[in-house]
């Protein structure tokens, strides 16, 4: 509870003593704006706002276990609701760390989530349009959306079936997610500006989270900073590089799940990107 203690409520009462909506045209916290919105329209509701926190979260609980549990239906093949879907459904809905993070901690991992599952279920039903705008959901949510762009680079040289330029639709749904706080007078760059100041937050190897860098205990991040990044987008280039070349093939439906090559080597690639990175949080 300490992010909700230290953080979250401190947010609200900031957002709510500058009044609500009008709080807008200043930065609160370090979320984008459409959560920032969301947070000012709670303030005009009454009770604590540790209520709403985790009723957005919860709702999202929901959507991600449902469209995760349609992902799973549409790849086995089986029609929705039958065995598979409901069983995807319950796994997803009562993991612990799903709990957690919205029942316990108030946490909107939940949210930019949803969108990440959406995007792969457009996806894989070549519905591209939809799933660029979920894409850009994701990133109006939280900036993490970042790590699925090299799985979609990867499907795009592969399959070739959809056009780069579909990234502008994301670009101009996440740009679109802070209207609300446009009308009210934030500049109409900050939706980007906010995710450039996220990438000095933390200036550590590693925070709160197991990695690679925790054998190096005490690690430099001013000395090996640029390193990992340079090897983060070299594990991306080699998993690409499989992908082009056949050594990885990326199938669907049956295939996929009855295969586990298939999925384990740019599984692996996306471990390694995970686990190499810096200040992940």
């Amino acid at each position: 509870m300490s992010d909700m203690r230290d953080f979250l409520i401190p947010w609200y009462d900031s957002i709510k003593a500058q009044g609500g909506l009008r709080s807008l045209k200043e930065q609160v916290g370090d979320y984008n704006l459409l959560y920032q919105t969301l947070v000012a329209f709670m303030t005009y509701l009454p009770g604590s706002c540790v209520q709403y926190y985790k009723a957005l979260s919860i709702v999202f609980d929901y959507w991600l276990a449902f469209a995760s549990a349609l992902l799973v239906a549409r790849l086995s093949g089986e029609a929705c609701f039958h065995r598979k879907f409901q069983m995807a459904y319950a796994v997803v809905l009562l993991l612990p760390t799903v709990v957690l993070n919205s029942v316990y901690w108030g946490q909107c991992d939940s949210i930019y989530t949803t969108f990440l599952v959406l995007t792969l279920l457009f996806f894989y039903e070549e519905n591209y349009i939809s799933g660029f705008v979920m894409l850009g959901m994701g990133f109006a949510c939280k900036l993490q959306t970042v790590f699925i762009l090299p799985f979609l680079l990867g499907l795009y040289f592969y399959k070739k079936n959809f056009s780069l330029s579909g990234f502008l639709v994301s670009l101009a749904v996440f740009w679109g997610s802070g209207i609300v706080a446009f009308l009210c007078g934030r500049s109409v760059t900050a939706p980007f500006t906010i995710y450039l100041d996220q990438t000095g937050l933390y200036q550590k190897m590693y925070l709160n989270v197991s990695s690679f860098w925790t054998i190096l205990n005490g690690a430099d991040y001013a000395e090996l900073g640029t390193f990992t990044v340079i090897l983060a987008v070299a594990l991306c280039g080699m998993g690409l590089y499989q992908v082009m070349s056949g050594k990885i093939h990326i199938d669907t439906g049956e295939a996929f799940i009855k295969q586990p090559q298939v999925f384990c080597g740019p599984a692996s690639c996306f471990c390694r990107l995970c686990t190499s990175a810096t200040h992940i949080h």
